[in-house]
């Protein structure tokens, strides 16, 4: 169309019925905003998301010949309302299991989720190398504790099976998570 319309009554039929089939392009479209903006993040969490994921995922214990392997030839700690069991194994990567006892589902996803993150935030960077199979259970105690005794709990159930070697990087979430008393 060439010039510019300044009424409906200037259209011929033919370029009313371009008009009307025009269409914008895809890339000439504003796209709008996202439905779920981007949360606004701290100073130090930037950095420590990046680690995590130039590091790799985590491996999952999976098959039940590792988890019978496990409990069989495995070490037992037990360390507050958690459970460690630990085996280490010639070669491999790293591989984790944690396991809620509950008869909610709810509750059970829940205190997974809370183990696995503690681990992954606190433990997971300074451990992931070693050969070992590592599987962590706890019960609906663990539900009503605060996630600093929870990395304290890892913290203390992985010096006592030998995985970690320096209380420093035991003490390293105390320096993250201040008590609050």
């Amino acid at each position: 169309m060439k010039g510019v319309i300044l009424d409906e009554k200037d259209l011929s039929a033919t370029q009313h019925e371009e008009a009307k089939n025009t269409r914008i392009q895809v890339e000439d479209q504003d796209q709008g905003r996202s439905k779920h903006p981007a949360p606004e993040k701290a100073k130090g969490e930037e950095e420590t998301h990046c680690f995590l994921l130039k590091m790799g995922r985590m491996v999952r214990l999976t098959r039940r010949e590792d988890f019978t392997r496990l409990f069989r030839e495995g070490e037992k700690y037990d360390f507050g309302p958690v459970r460690l069991w630990a085996a280490s194994k010639k070669e491999g990567p790293l591989r984790t299991a944690f396991v809620g006892k509950s008869k909610r589902s709810v509750r059970r996803n829940r205190i997974r989720r809370r183990l696995r993150e503690a681990f992954l935030r606190h433990f997971f960077p300074y451990v992931n190398h070693l050969p070992c199979d590592l599987l962590f259970m706890s019960d609906e105690r663990l539900m009503r504790s605060d996630f600093l005794a929870i990395a304290e709990w890892i913290g203390e159930l992985l010096l006592r099976a030998g995985i970690l070697e320096k209380d420093r990087i035991y003490s390293e979430c105390k320096k993250k998570y201040p008590e609050k008393r």
